[in-house]
């Protein structure tokens, strides 16, 4: 959509007593931009953002202005789901391996204060906070997130829980109490 489209449909929505809440992507799911040349060197791996490069934050302040211009709100969700190779690619090439877990909180922290830069709350899907808490596994329901991992999260950062693999009512609540 053009910056004109979104306020269009902001504007819209207003009307109707809706509020327009952005998802994008600021780390993994980026199918569509790989296939542009000026953006292939900011690519990690697969659809995966290259974390540490400023010109990957300097993409993510772009689309933060966009939105900010755009819309009313000043709620975003930011993607940052399933981004399992993160520092596999490009930046393993360019810094070796590396505790990719801090390489992550480092990338959420930063895109955290883009947010704040434009009166931005954000959500991120939680499963990569799970992966980092509870040693790799993606949904953990008897796992309890330490006092530690909690203090990593910026406090303009939601996290909001996914899932539809399981069937199972317990499974559900085991996670939402995981989350709580």
């Amino acid at each position: 959509y053009t910056l004109n489209e979104l306020k269009e449909i902001d504007s819209y929505a207003k009307e109707k007593d809706i509020e327009i809440i952005p998802c994008i992507q600021t780390l993994a799911h980026l199918n569509a931009i790989v296939n542009w040349p000026a953006y292939r060197p900011i690519v990690d791996c697969d659809d995966i953002l290259l974390v540490g490069d400023e010109r990957t934050y300097e993409l993510v302040d772009n689309m933060f202005a966009s939105l900010a211009e755009s819309l009313t709100t000043r709620r975003i969700n930011i993607g940052m789901d399933e981004a399992h190779m993160i520092c596999r690619g490009k930046y393993y090439d360019q810094h070796g391996d590396c505790d990719r877990t801090k390489v992550l909180i480092e990338h959420i922290i930063r895109i955290s204060e883009i947010g704040k830069k434009y009166g931005f709350t954000l959500s991120m899907w939680s499963d990569m906070f799970f992966r980092i808490a509870s040693n790799g596994q993606y949904y953990n329901p008897d796992f309890e997130v330490s006092d530690d991992i909690k203090a990593l999260i910026p406090d303009n950062v939601e996290l909001v829980y996914w899932d539809y693999y399981s069937k199972d009512k317990n499974h559900y609540d085991k996670m939402l109490k995981a989350h709580n």
